[in-house]
């Protein structure tokens, strides 16, 4: 199983642009991903290719799809109420570990609201203008098991949060439909 560890962007992007309001008021870039743990995808076992003579590092560079229909919202209204009124990371944090709607679960992969804000806002990004920076982040991790190896990633990881930091409103609502 290849791990996709979120762990380390969290202590990057647990940040607001603005201020830390989560991007609720309208007023700010707002973008907030909250520490969710792990995603564990399969081994898909692709192999790197050429095409047209370019290299393929496989589905690693693929932009990351939002989350379908079937599994939203996983917040809850109260949630989004709490995140409003967050004044910090913390804060923030706090309403996510709050609430209480119940968890998507299909084999070992957890989807909690948490997860869900985080998923959302790395699908906007990866889909808008930072699918280069999340190509490489992601193909970095891609091997990593555990955050000793992901921690090696924190450059790209640092330049696909710079990159989300820049789209400015466009994924400043990302994860509306993780509520209802």
């Amino acid at each position: 199983m290849k791990k996709l560890a979120l762990v380390g962007i969290l202590s990057v992007l647990g940040f607001g642009c603005g201020d830390d309001d989560g991007g609720r008021t309208g007023t700010d870039s707002g973008l907030t991903l909250m520490d969710s743990g792990t995603i564990t995808l399969p081994d898909t076992g692709t192999m790197m290719t050429m095409d047209s003579g370019t290299t393929s590092r496989g589905e690693c560079e693929m932009p990351l799809a939002a989350l379908p229909a079937e599994v939203l919202p996983r917040c809850s209204a109260e949630t989004a109420t709490c995140i409003s009124m967050a004044t910090s990371n913390a804060a923030l944090q706090a309403c996510f570990d709050a609430d209480m709607t119940p968890p998507f679960v299909e084999g070992d992969f957890e989807l909690d609201c948490g997860l869900c804000s985080t998923f959302q806002l790395i699908s906007c990004g990866s889909n808008n203008g930072c699918g280069a920076e999340w190509a490489d982040w992601n193909c970095c991790l891609e091997p990593c098991a555990d955050e000793a190896c992901a921690a090696g990633c924190n450059s790209f990881r640092d330049a696909f949060v710079t990159c989300i930091q820049g789209l400015g409103a466009t994924c400043q609502s990302a994860d509306a439909s993780c509520f209802p």
